[in-house]
């Protein structure tokens, strides 16, 4: 070899060697495809995806110039110098740092390939591009671009076996190869900390190399001193505050791994530690807490470093994530330093105290946390810093109080170390004697019990863990009296107030009773509270079998004493507050009595009232509260409130003492059941008395009880101050009480209500109630029952629940329908018995006796403010009476209760009644008070007119007023009615019997409803005997008049040219036209829908003008005669498509202005079950209503409808194409050309439609089952016989391309291009019906080949729903008869798998699934044939759109015009063979279909089809927005593309251009 030889040699082997390739190297392209395109074209495709990537990511936009602007573009690297390439090869591997986020999508595809084919990365750059893909080790690209590369001579060398076998290296070899190869461990440490280095989101790489490294050290037997340096510059990077979230949890993975593997040093150690803490950011504070807790444990941390330290406190929430891992983990590696460290700093600043008083406060420290943190902060009190004693004591007596035991230990121990230190030196004798003074004066009582005399240590004591150290602080206060000096001082209001609240019955018990109570607290209002809230607590302990029952009833008494009767006293007048020196005083009985109801001129406290509502609430006797109601009754004597009054006065005494006597007679029709009962002793110490005699004493106290509140609810409004405030109090009462105390306020307010008479108790002590404070009860009652009607316990609530306690009050419901709780006398000691237990039911029941109370009533006579209006007080019940017995349902527990309400109401309205409901029903519904809209009430008050029978009165001359009220407000309603039915109140119309037209005309005088007639005959004047003229219609008040009417036509032979003269006459006679039109039966089947309704139009409106139109004086309903009482069903979307004609042939024949103007209205036997529907048509603007006005329920529901129901937005498609197909399927748009193509499967034909011209078809002679798009504008065609076609409608060639499914007896049915250019095409088995059997498949073909791989795992009949998600990653498919349609995750080189449900048809709902088209979002569009809709189903399996067809049959969907946005459907027979549209909703759209990748000539074969025009195109395609577009050879024939730049390929399918 000469020397020259040997330096070209050396030269050679320096230089990166491509492999040796069958053709270019490409990861989009096969590798001999790539080889035929240019590069133009492949820098097309890499300026495309990187113009993408720009768009996710602004940093792309600085590669743009050194590599892919055209110069760069234009460069070969292989003819540049070396500084040249050196400089290109720092830009190549800054941009493949950056792809690698993307590397998955298909941007970065396009821009590696790119990268490839100009720069050679696979070559020149192999260590920067494997790096790119590696995080995606498992995909077929990287395995892909493995195999490109020449890896001899890099770090990637052992990949030579991926490149072999083309299989991707398994994650746990990564691993493996990580933990064992320094140089590759070195190479994951590197790129690791450039991904966390990088700006912007992180993308994959980050979070691969992260797992791949700490995956990596848990794998290495161990981690030896040279791995650690490789890591730091990782941590550095990732656990910096500039790294993203998803890079600091890599790096907290990392640190954390790398700590349990290795001793790290101490420098180390704490710069882990302070960038653990100065990085942590949300929401990883709670992993860095824990990272720092691996960090010392791993490490045996001692002291905390400061600065990790300062930045750890400024954690928010810093106590609350520390509670959190005290409780998860053992975490007194990380505890003990962090507390010590905050004891030594809480003086210092602010901060540090708050978070240590949050840690103590709030987490679960361990003994040994505790025993550190509180030597730290006696060494804190000994410090020179400013308040560091002040702060110290406060952290110690929060930890004390929280740890009491723990604390004591940690005292002890630190006494006594102390004590053994102190002889050591004078220092030391004077450190301990500090530590002690220091530690005796912050936790002064709390441990030897509290100092008397010293309010410090009383504090301490009050609010110590132990009960019995609070109670013995009480007992101490309580020695001292109201003198005590400690209680003077007001210095323990707070803990005093904690203990009248306390949990433990002794405590709280002292606390209430405790004397000066009131003076030390000096806050009433705050006291009161504090009483009630335990008052609330004990109640419930001791009114069931609790375990300290009696211990809490004891706190009850004290309670409802304090709060209803001390604090309700004026300062300067009551006591200070104690309820008596043993809290025994609420026991006694009180000497003073005054005369019945007297008040006399003693002072209300300020807190009398909320005392008063409070003892409602307690007052009741029952086993369990016995004890507790003779303290409220005691309490609620000394307390001045008017509500009381009747508690003071002598014949309450004399009504208790009969009510306490063991023999007292029977005052109530007790029907109870008698158990056998156990004997026990009276309450006073009397005589035993059983069971059963001890609960008729109780309600006989009761009832006692009731009338002494009545008395004083009645009492003169003078002494509540006005005439509103006790209805002002009677609202604050029952806001804040209980079930409890609501039952006793309706139970005194209903009986005050009823007036003077009898007690219920004897015969010869009358009630005392003032008619002025009857009135005032009576306005008061009803203004809380409706206000408070739908709230919690109010009558609206409860419908559903059992009634227990609206029994009828003698057995069987009565005449006068009247229940048990509509007297007091009537109600038993069971329901006194559940009042007790604060059952809400007894309210609700109240409430609604309450109702028929009222309406019972007479109106009072005086001056206004003293009356009580009954018939206003029913008109308002009605509203909530009504809703609440709509909405409880036929099955309501409380439905006999509210009908005797409704009745109790008519007839307090009396003769007035029927007018009420006929204003209600005509009434637009107002909110109720529970903020919902009564829509039922006018629908109630129609029921009520057509059915209530016995209550409404005849008029003076002895006629049935119902008739006619009923009438007036059974149209009178519909005037309320919004826009859906009506344009205005005077579009609503009534159109009775010509002998009913003069009195229905004056019902209807000034109700807004016009009145309009039947028939008119058209002659001005003249002999006509019989029919009405429209002088005489007009002279009665009729605006309106009928013409053409179906049965007019039928059964009295009007013309089409009658009902034109008769509709000139009728606008001549200054009267508006409702034109009637309508096919029959025969004509509807025969298809001569438009053709009869364009005939009666022309006929009817020969004489009108397009102003007349305009302006109203015309209304047109269409009555399909075939659907008026024949049982037969036209459609809404058969309905809106017949007035969507309608609308049409008045534009073309009268203009846009009479058009828009124009009512339509819909007459085909209007139901309630289906005027929502209809109402949703956009044509349909009301409805004619025959039959169903006549029913009150079903004319309430129909002009109560509801315009937006529930459900699927919908969409009503409209014949654009009537070429009647048998069986018209597989549209495909194809937006190149602008041309709609579908087959007619057993007509045989092919079909292509560009919009403007007619269509035109192509007979083949076998069943055609799908039509799909090819290269350069040819087609794909399924036939019956030949299998797969090949088809040019240019020159109309045909090539069989393969066979299909050879042997069985199918044919290929539906069919989809896939995103990648591929045939996608299922079978149809032709006896499927018949034999019911699966034996067919699904199959692909690919652009490539001439052969149909199968792609499904299961065997079908009829396959169809076949799409593509705009990414092709997706496929949607349908067996239909199993009615569910699947989704597949979709590779174009494997079988489909992941199966899974996406929708199944509701058993409801008829027919199956049929062709489907996908939508830019990624969601199907299926035809439901049977079902007449189509249908769009989102990624949850939710159907949000429908598209409604007035055929039964739509078989499949695409999307086509200039944009994409109209939705076109084909149909089949017998109704159905047209093709329809629809414009898209807003913001939908579909993606352009793919052509078929074959780019292959067509031979020419023998055979021509000609086309063949089918009349006219439909004229509504203009108002669809649907027309040819220009631009042809600026598409891809291929894929419809856009070409972006110049080129021999497109850049999208890689096709060459035409």
């Amino acid at each position: 070899m000469t020397s020259l030889a040997a330096q070209l040699q050396a030269v050679a082997s320096a230089v990166p060697r491509e492999e040796k390739l069958k053709g270019k190297a490409s990861l989009l392209y096969e590798l001999r495809e790539a080889a035929d395109i240019d590069l133009a074209t492949i820098y097309a495709v890499g300026v495309q995806g990187f113009t993408e990537l720009c768009r996710l990511d602004g940093r792309f936009e600085a590669y743009q110039k050194p590599l892919f602007s055209r110069g760069a573009s234009e460069t070969n690297r292989e003819l540049q110098d070396r500084a040249f390439n050196d400089k290109l090869n720092g830009v190549l591997e800054g941009f493949l740092r950056l792809v690698s986020g993307h590397f998955a999508t298909a941007a970065a595809a396009k821009c590696l390939e790119y990268l490839i084919r100009r720069f050679k990365i696979h070559v020149y750059n192999v260590e920067a591009a494997v790096t790119c893909a590696l995080p995606y080790h498992a995909t077929a690209e990287f395995v892909k671009l493995v195999q490109l590369a020449n890896l001899e001579g890099t770090s990637f060398y052992w990949l030579e076996g991926v490149k072999e076998k083309g299989a991707a290296p398994p994650r746990d070899g990564l691993v493996a190869r990580c933990a064992r190869d320094g140089a590759f461990l070195s190479f994951v440490c590197e790129a690791a900390a450039a991904s966390a280095s990088a700006k912007g989101s992180p993308g994959a790489a980050s979070a691969f190399y992260a797992v791949l490294l700490a995956e990596a050290l848990a794998a290495m037997p161990r981690v030896t001193a040279p791995a650690v340096p490789r890591l730091l510059p990782y941590l550095e990077a990732g656990l910096a505050p500039a790294a993203s979230a998803e890079q600091y949890a890599g790096a907290l993975m990392v640190a954390t791994q790398l700590a349990s593997r290795a001793p790290l040093a101490p420098p180390l150690t704490e710069a882990l530690l302070e960038g653990v803490a100065k990085g942590a950011r949300a929401p990883l504070h709670a992993q860095a807490l824990q990272a720092s807790l691996a960090l010392c444990q791993t490490q045996a941390v001692k002291t905390l470093p400061g600065r990790a330290f300062k930045h750890l406190v400024k954690l928010p929430d810093l106590p609350g994530h520390f509670a959190d891992l005290c409780r998860g983990y053992r975490a007194d590696a990380l505890a003990v330093p962090l507390v010590v460290a905050l004891a030594n700093s809480a003086a210092t600043h602010a901060n540090y105290e708050r978070v240590l008083t949050g840690v103590v406060d709030g987490a679960p420290l361990s003994d040994a946390a505790v025993a550190s943190l509180t030597k730290a902060l006696v060494q804190t009190a000994q410090s020179s810093t400013a308040g560091s004693a002040d702060v110290a004591q406060r952290a110690l007596r929060s930890l004390e109080t929280r740890f009491p035991a723990a604390t004591s230990v940690a005292v002890d121990a630190i006494l006594s170390e102390s004590a053994a230190k102190a002889s050591s030196s004078a220092e030391a004798e004077r450190a301990a004697r500090a530590a002690a003074e220091f530690l005796r004066h912050a936790l002064a009582g709390s441990a030897a019990g509290p100092m008397p005399g010293h309010a410090a240590s009383l504090g301490a004591a009050l609010d110590h863990p132990s009960a019995g150290l609070r109670e013995a602080a009480l007992r101490e206060l309580r020695k001292g009296g109201k003198t005590n000096g400690a209680l003077s001082s007001k210095a323990l209001s707070g803990a005093l107030l904690r203990r009248v609240v306390d949990d433990h019955p002794r405590v709280a018990a002292a606390a209430a009773a405790l004397p000066g109570l009131r003076a030390a607290v000096d806050d009433d209002a705050a006291l009161f509270d504090a009483a009630a809230e335990r008052l609330a607590s004990a109640s419930a302990a001791c009114s069931g079998k609790h375990p300290d029952a009696e211990s809490e009833r004891a706190v009850a008494k004290r309670c409802v004493a304090l709060a209803c009767g001390a604090l309700a006293a004026p300062v300067e007048e009551g006591e200070s507050g104690e309820t008596g020196e043993d809290g025994e005083s609420d026991d006694s009985e009180s000497d003073s009595e005054e005369e019945d109801g007297g008040g006399g001129d003693a002072r209300v406290g300020a807190l009398a009232g909320r005392g008063a509502a409070l003892a409602f609430g307690h007052l009741t006797f029952s086993p369990s509260t016995r004890a507790v109601a003779r303290a409220a009754i005691d309490a609620a004597r000394r307390n001045r409130h008017p509500a009381l009054s009747g508690l003071r006065g002598k014949r309450f005494k004399r009504a208790m003492e009969r009510a306490n006597a063991p023999g007292a007679k029977k005052t109530a029709p007790e029907t109870e059941k008698k158990p056998k009962t156990k004997r026990s002793k009276a309450a006073d110490g009397g005589p035993i008395v059983d069971k059963e005699t001890r609960a008729l004493m109780d309600a006989a106290a009761n009832r006692a009880v009731i009338e002494a509140l009545a008395e004083g609810l009645a009492t003169d409004p003078g002494a509540w101050g006005d005439e509103e405030a006790m209805t002002l109090w009677a609202r604050d009462a029952w806001r804040t009480g209980t079930p409890r105390a609501r039952s006793t306020l309706l139970l005194a307010l209903l009986r005050a209500a009823e007036g003077s008479g009898t007690a219920s108790d004897s015969g010869d002590d009358d009630l005392t109630l003032t008619p002025r404070g009857v009135a005032a009860a009576r306005r008061a009652l009803w203004t809380l029952v409706k206000e408070e009607w739908f709230g919690e316990h109010g009558g609206g609530a409860f419908l559903d629940a059992d009634a227990p306690f609206e029994t009828p009050g003698g057995g069987e419901l009565n005449a006068e329908r009247t229940f048990e709780l509509d007297s007091l006398r009537a109600t038993k000691a069971s329901t006194f018995r559940a009042v007790a237990k604060h059952d809400a039911r007894v309210v609700a029941a109240l409430a609604r006796s309450a109702t028929r109370a009222v309406c019972s009533f007479e109106t009072d006579s005086g001056t206004d403010s003293e009356t009580f209006d009954r018939a206003a007080a029913a008109r308002e019940a009605f509203d909530v009476v009504a809703v609440s017995r709509a909405r409880g349902g036929a099955a309501c527990a409380a439905g006999p209760s509210l009908d005797a309400a409704v009745e109790s109401i008519l007839r307090a309205l009396g003769k007035d009644a029927a007018a009420f409901l006929a204003a209600k029903a005509a009434c637009d519904p107002a909110p109720s008070s529970d903020g919902e809209t009564n829509v039922e009430l006018p629908r109630v008050a129609l029921e009520l007119l057509a059915t209530t029978k016995g209550v409404f009165e005849n008029d003076k001359d002895g006629n049935d007023a119902r008739g006619a009220s009923t009438l007036a407000a059974l149209v009178a309603a519909a005037a309320k009615a919004d826009g859906g039915v009506a344009r205005s109140h005077s579009d609503v119309l009534c159109c009775p019997p010509a002998a009913f037209l003069a009195p229905v005309a004056k019902i209807m005088e000034g109700s807004g409803v016009a009145v309009g007639v039947q028939n008119v005959y058209f002659a001005k004047d003249g002999a006509f005997t019989g029919e009405t003229s429209l002088s005489m219609a007009k002279s009665v008040g009729a605006t309106f008049a009928l013409v053409g009417h179906s049965e007019r036509r039928e059964l009295f032979g009007e013309t089409d040219e009658l009902v034109g003269l008769k509709t000139r006459a009728i606008l001549d006679a200054g009267l508006t036209a409702v034109v009637c039109i309508g096919e029959s039966k025969e004509q509807y089947d025969g298809g001569l829908v438009r053709d009869v309704c364009g005939e009666q139009l022309a006929g009817a409106l020969q004489n009108i003008s397009a102003e007349e139109i305009a302006n109203g004086k015309v209304v047109i309903a269409y009555e399909p005669v075939w659907a008026i009482g024949t049982g037969l069903t036209a459609t809404p979307a058969i309905a809106q498509s017949v007035h969507a004609f309608i609308r049409g042939w008045t534009r073309d024949t009268f203009g846009d202005a009479a058009a828009d103007a124009v009512v339509i209205q819909y007459g085909g036997s209007v139901k309630p079950d289906s005027v929502d529907e209809l109402m949703r048509c956009p044509d349909v603007d009301g409805c004619l209503v025959g039959g169903a006005s006549l029913q009150a329920d079903a004319f309430a529901r129909i002009f109560g409808f509801n315009a937006n129901p529930p459900g699927p937005a919908k969409l009503w498609a409209e014949e654009v194409a009537a070429v009647k197909n048998e069986l018209g399927e597989s549209p495909v748009w194809d937006a190149v050309s602008q041309t709609l193509h579908w087959v007619d499967a057993p007509g045989k034909t092919l079909w292509s439609w560009d919009l403007v011209h007619d269509p035109v078809k192509a007979e083949f002679g076998e069943i055609l089952g799908f039509v799909a798009l090819r290269a350069n504008g040819t087609l794909l065609l399924g036939l019956s016989e030949s299998g797969i076609v090949a088809y040019d409608p240019r020159t109309r060639a045909k090539e069989v391309l393969c066979a299909f499914e050879p042997g069985l007896n199918t044919r290929p049915n539906d069919a989809r291009v896939d995103r990648f250019g591929n045939l996608v095409v299922g079978s149809y088995n032709n006896s499927w019906r018949a034999d019911a059997k699966d034996i067919g498949s699904v199959w692909r073909m690919s652009a490539g080949t001439r052969e149909l791989a199968e792609i499904i795992d299961y065997k079908i009949r009829c396959s169809n729903a076949t799409c593509f998600t705009p990414d092709g990653r997706t496929m949607f498919f349908c067996d239909s008869p199993t009615r569910r349609v699947y989704c597949f995750d979709y590779d174009p080189r494997a079988g489909l798998s992941n199966r899974r449900l996406l929708y199944e048809l509701p058993s409801d709902m008829d027919g199956s699934p049929d062709g489907a088209q996908c939508d830019a979002d990624g969601c199907p569009w299926i035809a439901i044939s049977g079902a007449s809709k189509v249908i769009r189903v989102n990624r949850e399996g939710v159907v949000d759109h429908e598209i409604e067809l007035p055929v039964k049959c739509p078989t499949s969907v695409t999307f086509g015009g200039r944009d994409l946005d109209t939705i076109f459907v084909t149909t089949r027979g017998p109704d159905g063979g047209s093709v329809y549209a629809v414009k898209a909703p807003e913001g939908i759209a579909g993606i352009p279909e793919v052509a078929f990748g074959d780019v292959s000539q067509i031979v020419p074969s023998a055979g021509d089809a000609g086309g063949a025009g089918m009349g006219a195109v439909a004229s509504v395609m203009a108002g669809l927005g649907v027309g040819a577009a220009a631009g042809k050879g600026k598409f891809c024939a291929a894929c419809g593309t856009k070409h972006a730049a110049p080129g021999k390929f497109c850049v999208e399918c890689g096709a060459p251009r035409a």
